[in-house]
């Protein structure tokens, strides 16, 4: 019992540490310069950083595999901390789609490709979790203040 009340409030402490590491990332000013960085470098902390966050809430993060097949030569003028946060959401999003319960993660995959046309990349990331009920992603769409899967 003492267990799971101690691996709850390190759970909720992971959570909130990346709260207010995103809200200190929004008070303060963020460089909004593009500059040419390598993609797969991105990628590659984001899902460091996913991992990471997944280990300290005591998670199995081995359980959960996060490929990339981004072209190690694609560099793309980007301002870093911006896409590096969307991509990190998009990765924990995608992972905690196969949490059972708050204590445990069951084997799955998340996929991140990039192509590049002319002069835009298109980055898709993609998982083999159990999806999203059609109704509830219309709902989604909509883009509803509080409205989650969680």
């Amino acid at each position: 019992r003492l267990q799971l009340f101690l691996r709850r409030v390190r759970d909720r402490v992971a959570h909130m540490e990346l709260l207010v590491q995103d809200m200190l990332g929004y008070s303060r000013s963020i460089s909004e310069i593009r500059r040419s960085e390598w993609l797969s470098a991105i990628v590659a902390d984001a899902a460091t950083e996913v991992r990471e966050n997944l280990l300290a809430r005591g998670l199995a993060a081995d359980n959960v595999a996060i490929e990339w097949a981004v072209p190690k030569d694609l560099a793309v003028a980007v301002s870093r901390p911006h896409i590096q946060t969307a991509l990190r959401h998009l990765l924990l999003n995608a992972c905690e789609a196969f949490l059972e319960g708050t204590t445990n993660l069951r084997p799955g995959s998340v996929r991140v490709r990039a192509e590049c046309q002319e002069d835009t990349a298109e980055i898709v990331v993609e998982d083999d979790g159990p999806g999203i009920d059609p109704e509830l992603l219309a709902e989604l769409r909509e883009f509803l203040p509080g409205k989650t899967t969680k």
